[in-house]
This record gives structure tokens, C-alpha cells and sequence, in this order.
């Protein structure tokens, strides 16, 4: 009962994080300029960014210490140089590191190991996310042509009833993940929520609602455990946060407005400037997630050294 009470916890508390991130996103798309809402943007994503090598240190380490895996990862700087200069939509990059950390926190609330029914309901989830995100996604100017609209609105169809279906049907065959059924029924109840809420908000939704959506629900995410731990720890932390947004905001139009220009004679950022740079150094952030994220399947972990068990991983769990 202890495990399970500790598991609604961590759950609720994941539910109210992505419902501010929304509602945060929402409020900020709604009621302030453009240029403004770019500001905060620019902003979060800079220290989202920033905060992804801070946390992935540890990983890091366990990469550079295979000399193998330390080559692969120096490959993923040309990648994300390739696929930014080559203009590979933002849409389906963003995709696969959006539905690759979906994975990863359902995994730390619900636990990475289970029975042969519970591992095929999260598999059953990935198509279910891929599509809904794909669909939410239709109208931004970012989304590949290659893709039909028609093929994501089947694909919405058939993975959503198909999740629900085998998520009763794992339900009542196992009473023992009921924390794994109340977080994949808050799954779709967010994804649903998200795609009207956006939807009935305007047509023309972009990369750009998610990623700030996604800064600021991965911004609030670690704070329990940095909480728990020494103030140090959250010195550190706050620091890795506020000292690269306060300075990304500097450079900016809001930045200006409140009298702070980095280092009194910068130059502003425009809204084009402003999300290039989020877009370079985004490209830059997903392609090297997938060597040091441990959400990543195994395969991929294995190919950069990152596996369970080892020194440096046990330290980051810590």
C-alpha cells in the first residue's frame, strides 16, 4: 500500500504539471503580443536546453568512458547541423523526442519492469502518442507533406479505441498496475484536452506551442526530488535555470523593454532571430537526448554505453 500510495503522489503531481504547462502555454499564446510571447519562449527554451546538459551529466560520463560510444556521440553534432541546414521539419524531430520522454516519465511513475500485459499496454501507448501529436500537429506550416492527413486521422482512430480497449482488459485481468491505468486514462484525457483546447484556439498551431508547453513541463518535473534534496543541490539547480533564461531574455524585445539588455549594448533578437536560434540550438538538444537520455530503447542505450546499473547512472538516481 506504501508503493502504491508513493505512486499516486508522484502521478497527481504529474497531472497538475501538465495541466499548468497548458493552461501556462494557453494564457501566454492568448494574451500577449507576439513579440512578447516569442520573449518567453525564447526565454524557457534556453534554459531547457541548457538544464538537458546539467541533468545528462552523469550519462555523459558513462559515454566518454567507451571509447565506441564516445565516437558515435561526436557523430550527433553533424547530425543536428544536417538536419537543421537541411530543414527536416521540426514536426517529426521534435516527434520522436517528445514521444521518447512521454515514455520515460510514464516509466518512472509506473516502474520499467512488469508483466507481459502491462509492457504490451505501454507499447500500445507509442502509436496512440506518435498520432495524436501527428494530428494535433495537421495544420502547422512545419508538418511534412509526405504525411497525408487522412493516414493520421485513421491512425487516431484505430490507436486510441485499440489502447483503451486492451487498457480495460489489462485492468481487469491485473489489480495490482491500477497506478499504471489511472496514468495512461490521464494520457489520453491530456492529449484530448490539449489537441481541442489548441484546436479551438487556432487552426494554425505550431512547433513552437508545444516546445514552450515542453520547456515548461520539463522545467517543473524534477523539482520534488531537487526539493527533497540538500539546498545545495537546489542552489544549483535554480541557478542552471535562472541565470540562462534571465540572459536569454536579455537579448530580447521584452528584455529590452524592461531596461536589462545583456551587457547594455547587444543586439536584439526579432521574432526570425529568435526562433532560429530556438530551432538551431534545438536540433542540437534532441540529437544529443539520444545518446544521453535514458529514456531511449535499449538498443540506443547499449550503442552509447547508457544501461542500467552502472556507477554513473545509479549517481543521477540519487
Amino acid at each position: 500500500m506504501k508503493a502504491i500510495s508513493s505512486g499516486s503522489q508522484n502521478l497527481g503531481y504529474c497531472l497538475g504539471i501538465r495541466c499548468f504547462a497548458i493552461a501556462l502555454t494557453a494564457l501566454a499564446y492568448l494574451s500577449v503580443k507576439v513579440e512578447t510571447f516569442y520573449s518567453i519562449y525564447f526565454a524557457i527554451a534556453m534554459a531547457h536546453y541548457l538544464g538537458g546538459v546539467i541533468y545528462s551529466r552523469h550519462q555523459a560520463t558513462q559515454v566518454f568512458s567507451n571509447q565506441r560510444a564516445a565516437l558515435f556521440f561526436l557523430f550527433l553534432i553533424p547530425l543536428s547541423l544536417l538536419v537543421f541546414y537541411a530543414k527536416v521539419s521540426p514536426v517529426m524531430y521534435f516527434g520522436i523526442h517528445h514521444v521518447l520522454t512521454e515514455i520515460y516519465m510514464a516509466n518512472r511513475f509506473v516502474g520499467k519492469e512488469g508483466s507481459s500485459e502491462k509492457n504490451t499496454l505501454m507499447a500500445t501507448r507509442i502509436p496512440m502518442l506518435t498520432f495524436c501529436y501527428l494530428y494535433l500537429m495537421r495544420y502547422s506550416p512545419e508538418f511534412p507533406p509526405f504525411l497525408p492527413v487522412i493516414f493520421i486521422k485513421l491512425g487516431v482512430i484505430v490507436s486510441i479505441p485499440g489502447f483503451l480497449v486492451h487498457a480495460y482488459l489489462t485492468w481487469t485481468k491485473d489489480k495490482k498496475i491500477r497506478i499504471l491505468q489511472r496514468f495512461i486514462i490521464f494520457e489520453i484525457a491530456m492529449l484530448i484536452v490539449w489537441s481541442i483546447l489548441l484546436a479551438t484556439v487556432h487552426r494554425q498551431i505550431g512547433i513552437d506551442h508545444v516546445i514552450f508547453y515542453h520547456g515548461v513541463c520539463w522545467f517543473l518535473y524534477p523539482l520534488p526530488k531537487i526539493m527533497k534534496s540538500e539546498k545545495w543541490d537546489f542552489v544549483k539547480f535554480s541557478a542552471a535555470v535562472i541565470i540562462p533564461a534571465g540572459l536569454a531574455l536579455g537579448l530580447t524585445p521584452l528584455g529590452e523593454s524592461m531596461g536589462y539588455m545583456l551587457a547594455g549594448s547587444a543586439q536584439i533578437l526579432d521574432v526570425k532571430g529568435m526562433r532560429t536560434s530556438i530551432m538551431f540550438w534545438g536540433y542540437l538538444h534532441i540529437s544529443l537526448s539520444f545518446a544521453l537520455s535514458s529514456s531511449n530503447p535499449v538498443w540506443i542505450r547499449k550503442l552509447y554505453n547508457i544501461m542500467p546499473g552502472s556507477p554513473a547512472l545509479k549517481r543521477a538516481a540519487d
